[in-house]
């Protein structure tokens, strides 16, 4: 696009392609830019092209004009007659030879030359301080903090998910630390690393040879930067190469110890409970003699996993405290699953949630609620085993499939031998180290601040790390509107719906117990969001404090892992991650064991109603492994695709998931003229809906749960009116005929 020839400026546009039989480059001229432009820089973002500079008005005064256009491709068949855009350009002063790059959705443009340069080796260069950040979504400019030293030319490459490198570039002598700012111009040949996150800049080494004007991509893992300008400003056609540096892992020989024995102490929970669970009731429900304290503390940390201690303070570091606000919506959720919900759960002789369908409509809502369930957490599994399979691999080089196996072979077996009992006082255990470890991971950032508390608040204000509240209206963020809608057709769902919590549930001795336990995991919660939140932010004030300790290459996600084994003291960072693995262990387990419970009672005893107490357990412990292995292999599968926010993947895939379950408990629960062929046809169609949603609009996935529970609702009333059922007996099924039958299975309260 452009270019500068000896009779000036140039507005051709030109598509190059490789021809292999050939082996020559082909030329396709694609008509001309709106104006002759040189000196500019471009970038690919999506399917648009974006092309940075200025337009020269008058040579003889040298007066200039920004120009920032953008020309969309859908394809290179069409990119003949697509057209070009003007948008509104950067605020500070035009650039020739500006760094301009692409990354997450975001465009950055990094200094420049505010006269043109010509080959003329003694020239002054006017480097132009002011870089820049252009955000596609919102069509607005940022501004972002200058280089260390201000350069025009240089070569500016995305690398990782948050990094950009700043390589080479020409500039005065004073600005590359020369006494005189009229001496000539001088070539860098310093790179440099610009986080994105925390807007923060560290020197990162330097190439053999100085270099200017060259053309740095990314290829094979490595920096190959070509062409350019050297020291005797006179063009070359050298092909140089970086590579980072191998980093090497601070876990040290007793932090495998510590992780070694924590793993033992989960097996041994599972050989312990392995002797209590002589009959099916012990294995799927654990007598319902666990203490209601430990299963709330159970529901949080299955709730949590590895998803909560990584991926809450991961997206904290890289954005605010927006998603904190869902925690009001505890005490809106709770007190109507304690009041409306939980009765119709805990009966005698029912184990599985969707037992209470079968009841209220008929066999086959509770069997297409089973199998919604079953599929959820099959996915479900893959997010929180590879989570921090991916954490072990990026803090101690352990291949990421061999942490895969090795966690789910040990949650697996320890819940083949303990059932739920050893599901839930793992969690306890766990709930406890996840919260000290991110507690101490915090204390530890904000000393490692030089003006510790006050420099963290600091940092944190200046930032705006502290927001709790988007004012936006659009359906596309995180509004406040949005993030508590979403979060109360969440919690709902998770609490009513799915089976691993109304498991916990029943494993308490009655209703009241049952309630006590929600209250607890809401005592838990609270604090726990708290600290995970705090620790993000104090994490962003330390990187940003210290940006030249951040891997380049690390996945956002892994910013907790990399702080823990760097940062944290011997031993500590050992059991810190065991925690964190377990974590894992202990969502696996909770899915594992809440599938293999709901396929024993909802399709193996459903139709084998003569089967006995020994064979139920039989199965419940078979499938319970071989659930495991399928688990495993989701999340070895995975492991495959790149993820940027694990977290974001996991609530936009519950919400798809679970929000139409939740609408059909709500329909028989709520409504009498509720009935199994709106049932069904609820959810099928709120289900279409769903992925119409997010097929063809950009709403964002916090919504997703209330269009799933409010479009089956909706959808399965208004089918119920039109296509009323024969008299069917509701007794004891309906918040309004709960006392109406003593004789229903599910009128005697506790």
């Amino acid at each position: 696009m452009g270019g500068r020839d000896n009779e000036g400026n140039k507005a051709g546009v030109y598509l190059l392609t490789w021809n292999s039989v050939s082996e020559q480059i082909d030329v396709d001229q694609l008509g001309d830019m709106p104006k002759p432009l040189a000196m500019c820089s471009a970038a690919r973002l999506g399917d648009q092209v974006f092309l940075a500079g200025c337009w020269i008005k008058d040579a003889e005064q040298n007066e200039t004009k920004k120009q920032f256009l953008s020309l969309k491709v859908f394809s290179f068949a069409d990119l003949e007659a697509s057209q070009w855009q003007h948008i509104k350009p950067w605020p500070g002063q035009g650039y020739f030879f500006s760094a301009l790059t692409a990354q997450n959705g975001k465009l950055f443009l990094l200094n420049g030359s505010s006269t043109p340069i010509s080959s003329n080796a003694s020239q002054s260069i006017n480097s132009a301080g002011g870089s820049y950040c252009f955000s596609s979504a919102s069509q607005s400019w940022s501004r972002l903090t200058d280089p260390p030293i201000a350069l025009a030319a240089s070569s500016a490459i995305a690398y990782g998910p948050s990094t950009i490198l700043y390589i080479g570039g020409i500039g005065n002598d004073a600005h590359l630390g020369g006494e005189s700012a009229a001496s000539e111009s001088i070539i860098s040949s310093k790179i440099f690393a610009h986080e994105t996150i925390t807007d923060s800049w560290s020197y990162q080494g330097k190439l053999t040879s100085p270099i200017a004007m060259a053309t740095a991509v990314e290829w094979q893992g490595r920096i190959v930067v070509a062409g350019g300008h050297t020291t005797d400003n006179l063009p070359t056609s050298s092909v140089a190469e970086a590579t980072v540096k191998p980093w090497q892992s601070a876990f040290h020989f007793v932090d495998y110890t510590m992780l070694a024995l924590y793993l033992l102490v989960l097996m041994y929970i599972g050989w312990h409970f392995s002797e209590k669970g002589s009959s099916s009731s012990d294995y799927m429900l654990g007598g319902q003699t666990v203490p209601w304290w430990a299963v709330g503390l159970s529901i949080m940390a299955t709730q949590v996993s590895s998803i909560g201690f990584m991926a809450i303070p991961a997206k904290a570091f890289a954005t605010d405290w927006v998603y904190f606000t869902g925690i009001l919506t505890w005490f809106i959720v709770v007190p109507i699953v304690v009041r409306y919900y939980i009765p119709f759960f805990y009966r005698p002789n029912v184990t599985t949630a969707y037992e209470y369908l079968e009841h209220r409509f008929n066999l086959a809502v509770r069997l297409y609620g089973s199998l919604s369930f079953i599929l959820l957490q099959l996915g479900r599994m893959a997010v929180v085993l590879y989570l921090p399979a991916l954490a072990l691999s990026v803090v101690t080089g352990m291949n990421v499939y061999a942490s895969i196996l090795i966690m789910g072979i040990l949650s697996t077996a320890y819940t083949v031998m303990g059932g739920i009992n050893a599901v839930i006082w793992t969690d306890v255990l766990q709930a406890g180290v996840l919260m000290g470890g991110a507690l101490l991971g915090m204390i530890i950032a904000v000393m490692g601040l030089e003006d510790g508390i006050e420099g963290f608040l600091n940092i944190a204000e200046a930032n705006n790390k502290f927001r709790l509240i988007n004012w936006d209206t659009n359906i596309t963020t995180t509004a406040i509107w949005v993030v508590l809608v979403g979060n109360v057709f969440q919690r709902t769902s998770d609490l009513t719906a799915d089976q691993t919590v109304v498991q916990r549930y029943l494993s308490t001795k009655n209703i009241q117990q049952a309630s006590r336990a929600l209250w607890a995991n809401v005592a838990a919660s609270i604090p726990w969001a708290l600290i995970v939140f705090l620790f993000g932010t104090a994490l962003f004030a330390f990187f940003k404090t210290h940006p030249e300790k951040l891997n380049p290459a690390m996945q956002t996600d892994a910013i907790v892992p990399w702080f823990v084994v760097e940062y944290m003291p011997v031993g500590i960072s050992g059991l810190v991650l065991a925690a964190l693995f377990a974590a894992a262990m202990s969502s696996l387990d909770s899915s594992i064991h809440s599938v293999a419970t709901t396929i024993s009672i909802d399709f193996y005893k459903r139709f084998r109603s003569d089967c006995s107490d020994r064979d139920l357990l039989r199965l419940a412990r078979r499938l319970t492994g071989v659930l495991g292995m399928l688990g495993t292999g989701a999340a070895l599968l995975a492991a495959t695709y790149e993820i940027d926010s694990l977290w974001d993947l996991f609530l936009e895939f519950a919400g798809l998931a679970i929000g139409g379950l939740a609408g059909i408990f709500m329909l028989g629960i709520f409504t009498k003229r509720g009935n199994s062929l709106g049932a069904i046809s609820g959810a099928i169609v709120g289900a279409v809906v769903l992925y119409s949603v997010k097929t063809y609009t950009h709403i964002h996935f916090f919504l997703y749960p209330a269009l799933g529970v409010g479009s089956s609702f909706l959808i399965g009333y208004a089918v119920s009116i039109l296509y009323p059922s024969e008299n069917q007996s509701l007794a004891g099924l309906t918040i309004h005929t709960n006392d109406a039958a003593h004789d229903s299975p599910f009128s005697k309260l506790e």
